[in-house]
């Protein structure tokens, strides 16, 4: 009885650990000031965690929705799990649109109030679930500071989101200017 429980017990963790996957907050102070001065200049951010979207259709037949952003302030925090080490957490955040990743491409979709209400409050940015644009293409946010990791790949977008699928705003303006211009 003990050995089926147990084989129960480590074949449910086994399980949950591939529908969650390790956010990367925590960083260097140096790294958190360089994250900073580039959102500043970058701020639109697509934040979706494609491992935890790929992990939940596959055991739960779930989507999970990408957020389009735009950071307007943000402050370097210690890391909440690693008292060593530091947090980039935005403030105040405009979000431009919400939708679900099929196949690579951003698909607009409205989200429900719970799916926002993370935007409404303080959050720490992750690194390898926050996505850039990148002359065309998202890439993550590691990779555009001096942020050592591993590649990984579980179900990336392939496009950032149209701003002419977005709806009409001051926010938007700002991004289709700043889409065109990468």
């Amino acid at each position: 009885m003990k050995k089926t429980l147990l084989i129960a017990f480590l074949a449910f963790f086994a399980s949950t650990t591939v529908l969650f996957a390790d956010p990367w907050d925590c960083m260097t102070e140096d790294q958190a000031k360089e994250l900073v001065k580039y959102l500043k200049k970058n701020p639109f951010v697509l934040d979706y965690c494609d491992c935890c979207d790929a992990g939940s259709r596959e055991h739960n037949n779930t989507k999970l929705m990408g957020h389009l952003v735009k950071i307007e302030s943000m402050e370097i925090v210690p890391c909440s799990w690693d008292e060593t080490q530091f947090s980039v957490n935005v403030t105040s955040t405009t979000v431009l649109t919400s939708g679900y990743i099929e196949k690579g491409n951003f698909i607009p979709e409205k989200a429900a109030a719970d799916d926002l209400s993370m935007y409404s409050e303080s959050w720490a940015v992750t690194l390898n679930y926050a996505w850039n644009y990148n002359g065309g293409s998202p890439v993550r946010l590691y990779k555009k500071i001096s942020y050592t990791a591993d590649d990984f790949d579980c179900a990336k977008p392939k496009k950032f989101p149209d701003p002419k699928r977005i709806p009409s705003s001051k926010a938007q303006k700002a991004y289709l200017k700043y889409y065109n211009k990468k």
